[in-house]
């Protein structure tokens, strides 16, 4: 079977999604003669576990919740929520931990029972894409043509799935905003993709990239970690984790509750973390306007999964023309998906037709 498959492996979650296969309606023998005809159903599947690793074995009958027991090249691991070692907090993707998650997440959309043909598209920062050595490079170190195989174990059986990657293409991180609903992608639109640790920056104008993006280190990561030292500086310790529990939280309820009941902190504990998270989403758009962003005159859309955290607070602060699609951190490898499904050497689908 042929496989159109896109992963997004980031440093907080490794995402990936397909092409349901049964919409596909081949037309002759030729490669050429491929047509998607019609939907029957869902266009696409979407999937995601935590982007972390850890040494293992399939003796492992309990290795926690959303967690998975891998073998790739010789080596079994643990990936997922209750694995220890996440992935590096750098800008680069080109570890061991990206390609392993990559792998596996190609191969939970394979067959079990024949070699798939698999046609794979990734993303990496715009800076990246645009050195094209460094594009190249992390294109044959993360997803290699050729035949792989991965052993996973689902409901306590051990499943061996080998897949041949045909074609691999490596796209901007930011794309898959232009293929967002509510998005005019032949015009000008700002994207604002706030990640686990970096906020990239950039601007298409009629679906093409502007080199000049900006990137800063003001992700999740930043907004947690600084709004929990400042927590812990008025009030009393508070870590990354239950910070970024409160941050879930809307409303009244998104301040500090103690177990000991505390009115007052919780009153004045929310003025905090709301004046917090409006400074944050200022510094973005003082960014947005340091790199020359006409931001009145352009669409902005926001992606990744901290949108979901901020949501109201970037509406307030951008206003609300601003475009923050459902399910964020899923907008860029469906995007992904979508731009590969358009080349013409792929299946020429008029992305436009799928939702």
């Amino acid at each position: 079977m042929e496989r159109y498959i896109s992963v997004d492996s980031g440093k907080s979650y490794t995402k990936s999604a397909t092409l349901n296969p049964e919409v596909i309606t081949y037309i002759g023998s030729n490669p050429e003669d491929k047509k998607l005809t019609g939907f029957t159903g869902q266009v696409f599947y979407e999937s995601l576990f935590r982007t972390k690793i850890e040494p293992d074995t399939f003796a492992d009958t309990e290795p926690g919740p959303d967690t998975f027991l891998v073998e790739f090249e010789g080596q079994v691991y643990k990936i997922g929520r209750t694995a220890r070692t996440e992935a590096e907090l750098e800008n680069t993707k080109m570890t061991p931990i990206h390609k392993l998650c990559t792998m596996f997440a190609i191969a939970t959309w394979c067959s079990e029972n024949e070699v798939d043909n698999v046609t794979v598209g990734v993303g990496i920062p715009i800076t990246d894409y645009e050195n094209v050595e460094k594009r190249n490079a992390h294109r044959d170190y993360i997803i290699p043509l050729g035949e792989h195989t991965v052993k996973y174990v689902r409901d306590n059986i051990i499943v061996t799935k080998t897949f041949n990657i045909v074609k691999a293409y490596v796209y901007p991180e930011s794309i898959g905003a232009i293929y967002a609903p509510g998005v005019d992608s032949t015009g000008t639109v700002g994207v604002i993709d706030i990640g686990h640790l970096n906020v990239n920056m950039a601007l298409y104008r009629g679906m093409i990239p502007d080199p000049d993006s900006v990137t800063t280190k003001k992700g999740a990561n930043h907004l947690v970690k600084g709004l929990a030292g400042k927590l812990t500086s008025k009030y009393s310790f508070i870590n990354a984790q239950q910070t970024a529990e409160i941050l879930s939280k809307s409303g009244a309820d998104r301040c500090l509750k103690p177990v000991k009941k505390n009115p007052d902190v919780e009153a004045s504990s929310k003025v905090v973390i709301d004046d917090y998270v409006k400074e944050y989403v200022t510094s973005i758009l003082d960014d947005a306007r340091s790199a020359n962003w006409a931001i009145d005159y352009m669409q902005i859309c926001i992606i990744g999964g901290t949108t979901s955290m901020i949501h109201d607070d970037l509406i307030e602060g951008l206003g609300a023309e601003v475009i923050i699609p459902e399910n964020g951190n899923l907008v860029n490898v469906v995007g992904i998906l979508k731009a590969m499904l358009a080349r013409k050497e792929t299946l020429r689908i008029d992305t436009r037709m799928c939702a």
